[in-house]
Parts: structure tokens; sequence; C-alpha cells
């Protein structure tokens, strides 16, 4: 089935601020791989809801890589409804998202 993909304000911040951080460091090619592969998540999750890993302590949310440094933090909403949360970088400290799920 095919889902409906929203998306948070902090979802579409932290996309930005993603991609702001990749212009000022990297290459047209890692900011594309980045973008490709975050159409490429969210193209399986409209199908396949379930493939990220459920959150310890908040098993509501659920976790798919995007890229090495980069999770994609979801809720199902309802068999209709997926809500992208936020893009998270793994290297941040843990707590922060923890806060953020709060």
């Amino acid at each position: 089935m095919d889902r409906v993909i929203l998306w948070t304000d902090t979802a579409k911040t932290s996309f930005d601020d993603n991609i702001a951080y990749l212009l000022e460091d990297w290459t047209d090619k890692e900011i594309a791989t980045f973008i490709d592969k975050t159409d490429t998540a969210i193209d399986n999750l409209r199908f396949h809801p379930y493939i990220g890993k459920p959150l310890n302590g908040h098993s509501e949310y659920r976790s798919l890589l995007v890229v090495p440094q980069i999770s994609l933090v979801y809720r199902i909403v309802n068999s209709h409804e997926i809500l992208l949360i936020t893009f998270f970088n793994n290297y941040q400290n843990p707590y922060k998202l923890e806060v953020l799920l709060s």
C-alpha cells in the first residue's frame, strides 16, 4: 500500500541543516548522494513502513539509516500515513534525540 509521507517542521529543518553542512564541506556528488538516499529511504517507507528498527524506550518511533552518519526517525501514524520526525546525526549525543522525542 502506498502511504502518505508527512514532514514535521523538525524533519524539514534537520534535512535542510544536513544539506547546508554538505554545501559547506563536501562536493556536489556527496550532496546528490544524500538526497538520492533520502528519496530512496522515503520511497521504501511508503511500501514497507516497518523497515526501520524500533527505538529503545520509544516503541512508537522507528529509525532508518539513510547514510552511515544520518538516521531518519519516523512514526507510523496509521495504515495510510507516516510522519517524518527528524534526520538525526548518528555522531550526536543520543540524549539529544531522547529530549526531542520526549
